[in-house]
């Protein structure tokens, strides 16, 4: 007896069937969703505005689980946008004026539907400085032609003039502060910022202050430290300025506590300082306590990352000893073997202030302890310690 092949709308359907259940299989291994992100577009990091103009905050979050968005300035709420442009996205077109000169520091935070932070961009800083004054120019320079020369029979060749050299300093370090004086007496009028450059006028009697043109001064003029800064021209051609006593100093007798080396010593802080305390420390590529460093034949590198807000400096101290605990079979390691910019065994590391890296590479084996000591607005110390352990377990 032959054997027959199915019906043709049999082995349709069956087919139909198949195709159906890749479809869910399909559906069911579907791609997660992409992590929240929150990125702050404008203004850019150290941009340079005008008090009174106004400006936008432009950026963009992202995430299944945001609900709504929330925009700080100087560390407060300043708004919040509840509506989505697109699923699971918020663009932000947010108008703000700089009320004040100075530093200012702005921030996007994601929240959920219970209003908890899912996601939050990085810290932009910011300085606002007053506009420039707006020169009008007189009817009669537009009215008076420019004079008619008289030509001379024998023309006399002229010797070429030299350009004069323009007197300028540039800011080296993150910012610097501006004083209405030579000194940290005098009061602060204002900043400036990295790589910022401004006209030198003038110089103080000792030579380490740099008078210079600014709007917010005394008179258009103020005066930076040339600790912070870097001179271009002829500090010969600059002309000494005598400046008047402080306005915190005067002939009568004060008490022997007063407010003004408090005001001095705050005046001096970083614009992050003026956040509430907050920090992270951390090893990059890894996050956890373990063999840090990469591999585990020949020398071992990482980096250290951090960002502190609420201190007004940081350092860095690296010891090594015995594993405690489990980490006891460990033996301690050797300060002398570690590579890295700036480090000395026995002695702090100097860390920018509130955040950066700290590259490095360890050759021997052994348990090394990482501490940051933070010192705090409020002069206040603490410690963010992390244990890094070189080529060694811990025991089962």
């Amino acid at each position: 007896m032959e054997t027959t092949n199915p019906h043709p709308q049999l082995r349709a359907a069956r087919v139909l069937l198949a195709l159906a259940l890749v479809a869910v299989t399909l559906a069911a291994c579907g791609a997660a969703a992409p992590p929240a992100q929150a990125v702050l577009i404008e203004p850019a990091q150290q941009a340079q505005l005008m008090t009174g103009i106004g400006t936008n905050i432009v950026g963009q979050v992202t995430g299944a689980d945001v609900k709504s968005v929330d925009v700080y300035v100087d560390g407060v709420k300043y708004a919040t946008i509840d509506t989505p442009t697109a699923e699971n996205q918020f663009d932000l077109l947010v108008p703000w004026t700089p009320p004040i000169q100075g530093a200012h520091v702005i921030q996007l935070k994601g929240l959920n539907d219970k209003g908890e932070e899912v996601v939050a961009s990085d810290l932009v800083f910011v300085m606002a400085q007053m506009p420039p004054p707006t020169i009008t120019p007189t009817p009669e320079a537009t009215l008076v032609p420019p004079p008619t020369p008289e030509p001379t029979p024998q023309p006399v060749a002229e010797q070429p003039t030299a350009t004069p050299v323009p007197n300028l300093i540039k800011v080296t370090n993150d910012f610097v502060n501006v004083r209405a004086g030579p000194g940290t007496g005098y009061e602060r009028v204002g900043q400036l910022t990295l790589n910022q450059v401004v006209p030198v006028v003038g110089k103080s009697e000792d030579g380490a202050w740099w008078q210079i043109e600014f709007q917010g001064g005394p008179d258009g003029k103020a005066w930076v430290i040339g600790q912070y800064v870097e001179f271009s021209g002829d500090a010969n051609a600059v002309p000494v300025v005598k400046a008047a006593p402080p306005a915190a100093v005067s002939n009568s007798p004060a008490p022997a506590a007063t407010a003004a080396p408090a005001a001095t010593a705050t005046s001096d802080l970083p614009p992050s300082a003026l956040l509430p305390y907050s920090q992270n420390m951390r090893f990059s590529p890894r996050d956890d306590i373990g063999d840090v460093p990469l591999g585990h034949d020949g020398p071992r590198s990482s980096t250290l990352v951090w960002e502190v807000n609420g201190a007004k400096r940081l350092e860095l101290e690296i010891v090594a000893k015995p594993g405690p605990g489990t980490y006891s079979a460990c033996q301690a390691g050797n300060l002398n073997s570690i590579r890295a910019a700036g480090f000395t065994p026995g002695q702090r590391v100097p860390l920018s202030v509130p955040s950066g890296s700290f590259p490095f590479t360890i050759e021997d084996s052994g348990y090394y302890e990482f501490t940051i000591h933070v010192v705090k607005t409020d002069n206040s110390i603490t410690t963010i310690p992390r244990a890094v352990i070189v080529g060694c377990y811990k025991q089962s």
